[in-house]
């Protein structure tokens, strides 16, 4: 009996063996980046995922946000590339052009998922590279200004309506100030390489250079009455200088206006120890966009199996994996689709709920109010630039005629390699 049972045991395992190899799930090799918590969330969502796509398992691994790029860039460069990877904005022109992403538009066009869904178009942009689409948009978003209502209302000011100007802004900023407190009306928003390039456009239509990026815009006159604008508020105490910190922090009161993304309004509930609300970016003599960008979830180009990284991109199209990314990640729905942006919102204290609606889906997105930053391969090189030479003006160091000369004449260099 002995010798049977162990028998019996033996061909039971060989049989579990057998069918678990029979129907074992296809893993699907994820990399992206985040702390410790970044695993708990997306242990869930690999958990949905798999619920959905019982054959299939998406092993997850992820980098500190500082290795995150030189790390992706060697894994594809070695021939150990992951099946799904997570690009960066300021990195898409770049790793396109380095032939390390692979074109989309076969996987698209074909998929009945995707062509089932409405996305928002300027969410597919931020996902498309010179008209073809090389990835599945992810954490999509707009900035915004963080106001502090408790300190506006303190010094007689109603809160501003959606069709603020810069001027109010500049007002604001001065009534809302206690530098000698070390508290200041606005955090020195255009000091933000991204956001400058969104205050250029209201100040003057345009960006630093034009769409080709061939011509540069830093020394014209708009231009240099918008660094001008923030000068002055730094030196009026409105605004701290680059390298100055507040007594407090943002969500403290450090500053009573900051730029932040929309979808913090998750966490301004529980972060900032003031009554808040978000208000879009102030309209310049040229026009009242507020910025934006999206990363977006991509196959490598020397990708063993696309097929199988793509299967996991396809779920993120779909309604399920849309309603995963919502609630499990707090990131926002691709599509106008209520019931997601109801779940979207629902995260955001009670009584803020229709603020932020109203600002994202019927002045941001209703009104076209948008401008969606595309960075381009010498992004980088040419944000080095500005981020030295900003800094030089707004502490006094430099006039901005003379640091904006300098300036265009490195990027000018960069821009002719």
């Amino acid at each position: 009996m002995k010798r049977k049972f162990v028998l019996g045991v033996v061909l039971i395992a060989a049989l579990s063996i057998m069918a678990a190899t029979a129907f074992a799930a296809t893993p699907i090799r994820l990399v992206t980046y985040g702390s410790e918590a970044t695993f708990e969330r997306w242990d869930r969502i690999a958990a949905e995922f798999h619920k959905d796509r019982p054959d299939y398992e998406l092993d997850v691994e992820i980098a500190t946000y500082a290795e995150y790029p030189t790390k992706i860039s060697l894994m594809i460069a070695s021939g150990a590339p992951p099946d799904v990877f997570l690009t960066w904005a300021q990195y898409k022109a770049q790793w396109v052009e380095q032939g390390m992403i692979m074109d989309l538009a076969q996987f698209w066009e074909r998929s009945e998922i995707a062509k089932s869904q409405t996305f928002f178009p300027f969410m597919i942009d931020a996902a498309s590279y010179k008209g073809e689409i090389v990835g599945v948009p992810y954490d999509f978003s707009s900035m915004a200004v963080v106001a502090n209502v408790d300190a506006m209302n303190e010094a007689g000011l109603a809160v501003p309506d959606e069709n603020w100007t810069t001027e109010e802004y500049r007002d604001y900023a001065v009534r809302l100030s206690r530098p000698e407190q070390g508290l200041y009306g606005t955090h020195l928003s255009a000091a933000n390489t991204m956001a400058n390039w969104g205050w250029a456009v209201n100040f003057t239509g345009q960006g630093w250079l034009n769409e080709d990026h061939t011509e540069l815009y830093i020394q014209d006159e708009g231009y240099l009455e918008l660094l001008d604008y923030w000068t002055e508020l730094v030196d009026l105490g409105a605004a701290p200088a680059p390298g100055t910190a507040p007594a407090r922090d943002q969500w403290s009161g450090g500053y009573n206006m900051w730029q932040g993304w929309v979808h913090w309004g998750e966490r301004a509930g529980t972060m900032a120890s003031y009554d808040w609300t978000m208000l879009p970016f102030p309209k310049g003599a040229a026009d009242n966009k507020t910025s934006a960008h999206g990363h977006m979830w991509t196959l490598p180009s020397n990708a063993t199996n696309p097929e199988n990284g793509w299967v996991f991109l396809e779920w993120l199209l779909s309604p399920e994996g849309q309603h995963a990314i919502v609630t499990v990640d707090a990131r926002q729905p691709l599509s106008n689709n209520p019931e997601l942006w109801d779940l979207f919102f629902s995260t955001v204290q009670a009584d803020k709920q229709e603020t932020m609606r109203d600002l994202v889906m019927d002045t941001l997105y209703g009104q076209n109010r948008i401008y969606t930053m595309q960075y381009w391969e010498d992004w980088p090189d040419v944000d080095r630039v500005m981020k030295t030479y900003l800094p030089r003006v707004f502490r006094g160091q430099e006039p901005a005629t003379n640091a904006m000369a300098q300036a265009a004449r490195e990027i000018e260099a960069i821009l002719k390699k």
